[in-house]
Order: C-alpha cells, then structure tokens, then sequence
C-alpha cells in the first residue's frame, strides 16, 4: 500500500520481512495474469514499507510480465542515486543541501523535448515527510508534547521545498509545479484539520505564490478524504488543481460537480476499480465520466 505501518501483523506475516511477503505476492500475480491475458503486465514499485531488499524471495518473472519501478522517497537526496560513494545511513544524518542534488535529468530534458511537451518533478512533501521523518504515532504526540521541535523540523522542511520549487520553476520544460503531500485516509485527514491549516498550509502556499510567480500553476497530489479542508486549499493555499480520487470517498464526478468552476480536476478512475472490473465495464465508467466532466472543461482523465 502507499504508506507506513499498515502491515498485517498476523502471527504468520510477522515471521517474514515485508518485501518478502509482497514479492510471494508478486510472483503468484504474475503467474495468474499471465493466464488471463500474456500481453498484461504487473508493476511492482519498490516503495514506502517493501523499499528494503528482501531476505528469501526474489521476483521468478518467468513470463516477463513484471515491470519493476524503484521509487526510494526517503533516500539520501545529497548524492546521485547511483553515486557509489554515497552510504545512505552516513548521510542521512544530515539535511539534504539543495545545492548539492542533482538536477541534470531536467537540464538534459530542458535541451532536448520539443516545445510542446513538458515535465515535472514533485516536490513539497511537506506533512508526509514530517510523518516519514518522526513516524505516524510519535507525530501524533508531539504535536502535543513537544510542538517546538514540530516547528523546528518543519522549518527545515519547509525551507527546502521552497527553493526545490524555486529550482523547478527556473526550467521551461517543467509547465507547473506538481506538490505532492498525502494528508488524509478513507474518512478523515491524517492530522487534525486545525494542525494542517496552521502549520502545513502556510508552506503550500509559500510554494504555490512561487509558483505563480513564475507563471506557473500549482497541481496538488494528496490522498484522503480532504473534504474539511478543501475550501483552505482552494482559498488559502490557492492550488490551482487536485489530484487523487477514490470512490470509497468521493467520485470524481461527484467532486467535480462541487469544485470545478475553483480548480481543475484530475484522475478518479479509481485504480481498485480498474483492477476489480473488464473493459467493456471500465470503458462504460471512462465515458459516463468524460461526458460529465468533459463538456465544461476543467478535467484531465487518468
């Protein structure tokens, strides 16, 4: 799943590490799919709780159906990936220096995709990386307990999403600047409303006016149910689209029926469903969206 700690903890699945786990997974997927459809693949992304090597499993991908995708949120962001000099655990005692991260996939971009293509980076993971860096639970009482040192961290924090996006904004291949920050679950924001608006916000929106600034719109990314705050981020922090929609929650429709004429929308064909239903199912869902959403403008299908 896309977060921390949300492992079964079954006295079976707590004998095996979690990549382990997911990769049995993985190759039992792989076989059955190859059996539906040989031409469909299956994505494993290397991420949050299974971004770890495994220590029994490894992925068989006997049908070359696996696509493999390393996406390590919490690296050392002071070297290359693939610096060889860089020992993670060493380095991530230390803040990232800005001016030591490396951007030469953008500068390559900049000089060679036409000037109708663009893009982006994500940036501003300003509560999920709070989250990363203390974990769920000891944020959760350190709000209380000790809000100076929630200050201090998101001081760092904060500071080095603003001249991240100041960065991204110097490329004319990057069109917009696409946040990223998950602040919510299936009925709820993560933290409480309150918190986001005092202490969260006020970077967004530091990071959206640079945006703006530089003429570019300022997509947010933030999985949960935001509906409380949906009104700060549009008015306060003044995001210019969202992204993330889950029908547990809210169907895309039914949220571009309230916000469309504020923000644009993105997404909502929600991935469960992608994955539960056949294609004539799924085709009947992509039109009645596009034929809601499409005629007024505003919406981008994914």
């Amino acid at each position: 799943g896309d977060g921390l700690n949300n492992l079964c903890e079954c006295e079976n699945c707590m004998k095996d590490h979690p990549t382990d786990l997911y990769i049995r997974m993985v190759n039992e997927l792989s076989e059955r799919l190859f059996k539906i459809n040989p031409k469909m693949k299956l994505g494993y992304i290397a991420y949050a709780n299974i971004i770890m090597p495994p220590l029994k499993e490894s992925v068989k991908n006997s049908h070359n159906n696996v696509i493999f995708v390393f996406a390590p949120i919490t690296r050392c962001n002071t070297h290359p990936i693939n610096d060889s000099k860089c020992v993670a655990p060493e380095c991530l005692r230390f803040w990232p220096d800005i001016n030591k991260i490396d951007f030469s996939c953008l500068e390559w971009m900049e000089k060679n995709i036409s000037s109708n293509m663009g893009c982006y980076e994500l940036t501003a993971h300003i509560l999920e990386e709070l989250t990363f860096l203390l974990g769920y639970e000891t944020l959760c009482m350190k709000i209380y307990d000790e809000p100076g040192l929630i200050d201090a961290v998101l001081e760092k924090i904060g500071t080095f999403y603003l001249r991240h996006t100041e960065i991204l904004c110097g490329y004319k291949c990057v069109p917009f600047i696409w946040a990223s920050d998950d602040m919510g679950f299936k009925t709820s924001t993560l933290v409480s409303p309150d918190f986001l608006r005092k202490k969260i916000f006020p970077w967004h929106k530091k990071c959206a006016d640079i945006a703006h600034k530089y003429g570019k719109a300022y997509l947010l990314h933030a999985c949960g149910n935001l509906e409380s705050v949906m009104d700060d981020l549009i008015d306060f922090v003044k995001v210019d689209s969202k992204h993330s929609f889950e029908d547990t929650i809210m169907e895309v429709t039914r949220a571009y029926e309230l916000y469309h004429k504020r923000i644009s929308i993105i997404g909502g064909i929600d991935v469960d469903f992608l994955c539960r239903n056949d294609e004539k199912t799924i085709r009947e869902r992509v039109k009645k969206t596009l034929d809601i959403c499409m005629p007024k403008g505003g919406y981008c299908l994914g």
